[in-house]
């Protein structure tokens, strides 16, 4: 198990981080003269010696005290860097995937210390391989800084840190379990990034906003001419040459709208300003300047007032909460009603829906969904009472069983979700647990992402689905996380306003009773006939483009004012929860937003219960959680051998004195 392990990591590892790999290369050999891989013998598995590879940090050839102190004048400039964010150990995933070492075991000694070791340690410690980080790497992630501070370095390190050192291994060896072996992976991602409390009212820098949106324009420029368009021109995805003027305007039109966005996570709105601005808006504004659904003027006006529908949103969502709502007390009752609700819905659901327990592949399920909708007919009630369950009250289990550590409210909310996911072929039910989950972690108190990293998301998303294809030689994994998400409400939303510029506007007469519609079918699949030439598609659009549909632009700004007003709510009902709470009742309604209209999020995507389910959420308060790291290294506390270990350049206590009788 754990060899396997090693090997998917390391290669998928090595795959990922290739590019990342080559610059570091050339920086290195720019940097200062020699080769960019350091190597050198170390101590392996049973005693065998083998040749560690390391970034080079040090001048070539150059000579000193075999352990690195501080300052030492010996590293170069990108040296400092690589050392302080351990990039330099990256090459050793190859040592990995050859089998000389691991990702988590005790780190690899030279020889001439190794000989130093007492037998018993040196046959325990030798008995497993040698690996990239272990808890003793975390615990003394400031040994240059400690050797430092020594005067004889070499000797601290033989005499004190060493043994300290044995003693943490062994510790880890005999309690070391894939499990901990993945906490202990998590943990050191975590260390190198700054796992540390940062203050949540600390706005994040306007540069740093801008460079986290440029890099997302940039990511999305570079695989959508260079990967999408060959490969879902059929979806709308193709290229227009000379469009140049026009992505100066998105680009800087959007760049603005990011200026005004919020600076931190406060309240549930700011979290959705966000995800409204970079998967609806950024998306729709460039895939209506590229393609060729829409010319040239009428893709500018459709930006300009994607930009403007940022700002009235931002706009009405900027005072805080009025405290409108009185503040009601429910206590158990609320899960009472919630777990009864729930049970009243499946037991409805699966009286009338077959059940299937098996492998449901992402493919299948849209004859699935078709015999799922078709259930409706005979209870058109459920699709009103079905929202609450997998919308609201299951991802409020997972968010609160994630942030509790509780594994058996975790277990349900996702066991719940996947029925759903069996029986209708949602496949957002299933794509919302990892959902949920991010958003209670880069919210919860104290240890809050800065805003920043909220563009830097999709980046990540959209290269790991173009790597994992590369990987799996398919094109499902950027479908599902790329395409579905991002492009498509792009493509959809340029799609509705050149569908409705030459077609009647429907004046909103699904929500308003004397308006008339001009169409005998339902729009959304006219359009999807219209755009993909497919009969029956349904093409669900974001409340932009439903918007257009109904009033043309004056609709598409009556739908971002009802999209504030949505979130003004929100921020009122959702007032007295912390904020990891309110993303878990409100990351599948807001997702939402992006296939569906304002007004019909109220009703039909679980927003109005959302906020009733906040308003009467008994959860206040959240508990205190300790880093990963002190979770990681605290099963050695109960470790007999490693109980009594004093941290290095802490002085130990004094025995007590005894006094003869």
């Amino acid at each position: 198990m754990k060899r396997l392990l090693d090997l998917t990591l390391s290669a998928a590892g090595l795959l990922l981080l290739l590019p990342l790999l080559v610059v570091i290369s050339v920086w290195v050999r720019l940097d200062s003269p020699g080769p960019a891989l350091y190597r050198q013998r170390r101590v392996g598995r049973h005693g065998a010696e083998f040749e560690i590879h390391k970034f080079r940090t040090m001048r070539h050839l150059s000579d000193g005290v075999s352990v690195t102190i501080g300052d030492d004048p010996r590293i170069t400039r990108s040296g400092r860097l690589l050392r302080r964010t351990k990039l330099d150990e990256l090459p050793q995933l190859w040592d990995v995937l050859r089998g000389r070492m691991s990702l988590v075991g005790p780190r690899p000694e030279v020889p001439q210390y190794v000989e130093m070791w007492p037998e018993a340690d040196r046959e325990l410690v030798l008995s497993v391989r040698p690996g990239i980080t272990d808890p003793a790497a975390l615990e003394l992630h400031d040994e240059s800084s400690l050797l430092a501070a020594q005067g004889d370095p070499e000797r601290y390190y033989r005499e004190v840190l060493t043994p300290h050192k044995l003693r943490l291994y062994g510790a880890y060896i005999r309690r070391a379990t894939p499990w901990t072996d993945l906490a202990v992976m998590v943990a050191t991602v975590r260390a190198i990034a700054g796992d540390r409390p940062r203050r949540s009212d600390a706005p994040a820098s306007l540069r740093a906003v801008l460079l986290g949106m440029s890099a997302y324009l940039i990511t999305f420029f570079v695989l959508y001419r260079t990967y999408y368009v060959d490969n879902w021109d059929h979806e709308g995805m193709v290229w227009r040459q000379g469009n140049g003027w026009g992505t100066l305007l998105a680009v800087a039109l959007l760049l603005t709208c990011s200026v005004v966005m919020p600076r931190r996570f406060v309240r549930i709105s700011d979290l959705a300003q966000w995800l409204i601005f970079t998967i609806v808006v950024v998306p729709s504004a460039l895939v209506a300047t590229w393609s060729d659904r829409l010319d040239r003027l009428d893709a500018a006006v459709l930006t300009v007032a994607l930009a403007v529908g940022t700002f009235v949103i931002r706009g009405i969502t900027a005072r805080r909460p009025f405290g409108l709502a009185p503040e009601v007390r429910l206590g158990r009752w609320f899960w009472i009603a919630g777990a009864v609700m729930s049970a009243g819905v499946y037991g409805w659901l699966f009286s009338v829906v077959e059940l299937r327990l098996g492998y449901l592949s992402f493919s299948d399920v849209y004859a699935v969904r078709a015999e799922f909708k078709e259930s409706f007919v005979a209870t058109p009630v459920l699709p009103y009472l079905l929202p609450f369950t997998y919308a609201v009250f299951n991802p409020l289990l997972i968010g609160l069983g994630w942030v509790r550590r509780n594994p058996w409210m975790l277990g349900a909310g996702i066991i719940l979700q996947t029925l759903l996911y069996l029986a209708g072929g949602l496949k957002l039910t299933l794509l919302s647990i990892p959902f949920v989950i991010l958003l209670t972690q880069m919210t919860y108190p104290g240890r809050e992402w800065p805003v920043w990293r909220m563009p830097l998301l999709w980046p990540l998303v959209m290269v790991g689905g173009r790597v994992m294809d590369a990987v799996t030689g398919s094109l499902m994994w950027s479908a599902v996380l790329s395409i579905r998400f991002l492009l498509i409400p792009g493509v959809l939303t340029a799609g509705y306003v050149w569908y409705f510029q030459a077609h009647p506007h429907t004046n909103f007469s699904d929500v308003v009773p004397f308006a008339a519609s001009p169409y005998d079918e339902l729009p959304y699949v006219l359009v999807g006939e219209a755009l993909f030439g497919t009969e029956g598609t349904n093409a669900n659009v974001n409340f932009f483009g439903d918007g257009f549909m109904n009033l043309g632009y004056t609709g598409m700004l009556v739908e971002a004012v009802l999209a504030g007003l949505l979130l003004r709510l929100a921020d009122e009902s959702c007032r007295r929860v912390p904020l990891p709470v309110a993303c878990s009742l409100f990351a599948v309604p807001l997702i939402s937003l992006s296939n569906g209209g304002a007004f019909t999020a109220i009703l039909s995507f679980g927003f109005l219960a959302a906020c009733v389910a906040a308003w009467l959420c008994p959860v206040r308060q959240l508990p205190e959680r300790a880093p990963w790291s002190d979770r990681v290294l605290a099963f050695m506390d109960d470790d007999p051998v490693s109980r009594s270990v004093t941290k290095p350049g802490m002085r130990a206590p004094n025995p007590p004195r005894t006094t003869p009788r």
